[in-house]
């Protein structure tokens, strides 16, 4: 037996989410599922560690001379040959970072009153 689970993102990450999904030619539902599963797996095996309770803040913007890149390769990089990853997933993983950072930049500048996102519009725009 199978049931729904609902959860919330940001609009951005469901249009990408929907995207690489029809790349794959299968549904944006059965693509979600795969990638938790496969998230359950990594987590089982302590590739990596997630600490539910904190909010991802810690994260910096790449410089125009590359800074922290070193950083965010290393740290997404496994060290299990058999899960070598190709640089467009590296460039992937990278990319990801950054969007987090700038998805909880833009959540704190809501709340704080300086931004505010029109669904309409799909976007968000600066308060005056």
């Amino acid at each position: 037996m199978v049931t729904q689970v609902a959860f919330t993102c940001l609009p951005e990450e469901k249009e990408r989410w929907k995207k690489q999904a029809e790349e794959q030619g299968i549904p944006l539902s059965k693509w979600l599922s795969r990638r938790v599963r496969a998230g359950k797996k990594l987590w089982e095996a302590d590739e990596f560690q997630l600490d539910l309770e904190a909010k991802n803040t810690e994260t910096t913007p790449i410089d125009s001379n590359g800074g922290d890149l070193e950083e965010i390769i290393l740290k997404n990089l496994s060290t299990d040959p058999e899960r070598a990853q190709s640089i467009s997933e590296i460039v992937d993983l990278v990319l990801q970072d950054q969007e987090d950072h700038i998805a909880s930049i833009l959540e704190e500048l809501d709340e704080e009153g300086h931004v505010a996102y029109k669904p309409t519009k799909g976007g968000y725009i600066k308060n005056e």
